[in-house]
């Protein structure tokens, strides 16, 4: 994904853009996402967390999509 996330900004901007991107998903995604499982296994089971990575694999697959449509090249949608 960081070809994705480096193509998003221009290139004097690409370097900084990138990592702060970086460090922000990073923040984002390991402080919240183990205390969030830990709740859901205490909770509901190990199923719950299953579900639960499901998720986000689904919704970054989505992003990546969304940002694929967003940013498609002109004449693009010949290809697709």
């Amino acid at each position: 994904s960081a070809g994705v996330v480096n193509d998003s900004f221009e290139p004097r901007f690409r370097y900084s853009g990138a990592v702060a991107t970086n460090e922000l998903s990073w923040l984002v995604g390991a402080a919240f996402a183990p205390l969030v499982a830990l709740q859901l296994a205490a909770h509901f089971g190990n199923a719950a967390v299953s579900l639960y990575l499901l998720s986000g694999a689904l919704a970054s697959l989505l992003a990546l999509r969304v940002h694929r449509l967003l940013h498609a090249p002109e004449g693009a949608d010949a290809a697709r």
